[in-house]
């Protein structure tokens, strides 16, 4: 018996079978929040979407509506993926891994008229298949495409 009455021998045989093998692979993607606010020391309210590639654009309208909305004083968002070699499951389509994240502050630009309807998407031809990364990579190049 060990500290505060937990039972070692008693969770390895009884508690051990109960934990899904891939336990670890699904929290991974929670590493990129964690590291990034240890590093940088950022505070607040954090959300993980993990829904494939509406992920990015997910982060990306709720970091911009809770700036102009006054819940945040800036917020980095963004979306992370790793589909290298995967165009045999998507019928040959170019694939690979990517990242994109943007700061959105207050003062700031009025982005939101960049940003699809919830739940809209973008054509992703441009930039290939990049999963959650998808929609921070096409809403910089809209953004820059706006400055030029």
């Amino acid at each position: 018996m060990g500290p505060n009455g937990f039972d070692m021998q008693r969770f390895a045989r009884d508690g051990y079978p109960l934990i899904h093998p891939l336990w670890l692979v699904r929290g991974l993607s929670n590493n990129i929040i964690g590291f990034a606010a240890a590093i940088h020391d950022l505070q607040g309210v954090n959300a993980n979407y993990c829904d494939g590639v509406n992920g990015g654009w997910n982060a990306l309208r709720e970091g911009a509506l809770a700036v102009a909305e006054g819940r945040a004083d800036w917020v980095v968002a963004g979306g992370a993926d790793a589909w290298a070699a995967a165009d045999g499951l998507l019928g040959e389509q170019a694939c690979g891994d990517g990242a994109g994240f943007v700061v959105f502050r207050p003062g700031g630009p009025d982005v939101t008229s960049l940003l699809p309807a919830e739940g809209g998407m973008l054509d992703m031809e441009a930039t290939g298949f990049l999963g959650a990364a998808s929609g921070p990579v096409a809403f910089c190049r809209r953004w820059l495409n706006r400055q030029g």
